[in-house]
């Protein structure tokens, strides 16, 4: 038997803010990291990384992300299109304003 409080936590870590929050503040981090040893860092390494480097690494980014969104879309159009091909409209009764009240009858 699950405790209370680890029902609440496996609760609140399903969140998705809280995954999106987990994703950025490592990114926050670095950032503040870079900004503060850069002065301790030797100017070469800047010159030796250059910006075709970053190019080459966002290039390659962007491509993964595209085949992922692409993959995600794929995956939602079907699972649509197959939802809507078994939804029916039901059986059972059609009951019209017009009718007397508690009557019905069979769809057609």
């Amino acid at each position: 038997m699950i405790s209370c409080y680890a029902w609440y936590l496996r609760n609140f870590l399903k969140k998705v803010w809280l995954r999106a929050v987990g994703l950025v503040v490592p990114v926050v981090v670095a950032a503040v990291l870079a900004r503060l040893l850069s002065p301790y860092l030797p100017q070469a390494l800047a010159l030796q990384i250059g910006s075709e480097a970053v190019s080459h690494l966002l290039g390659t980014l962007a491509s993964s992300m595209l085949a992922v969104t692409t993959f995600s879309l794929s995956v939602a159009v079907s699972a649509f299109a197959a939802a809507a091909g078994s939804a029916t409209q039901g059986s059972g009764c059609c009951c019209s304003r017009t009718a007397q009240p508690g009557t019905c009858w069979p769809r057609s």
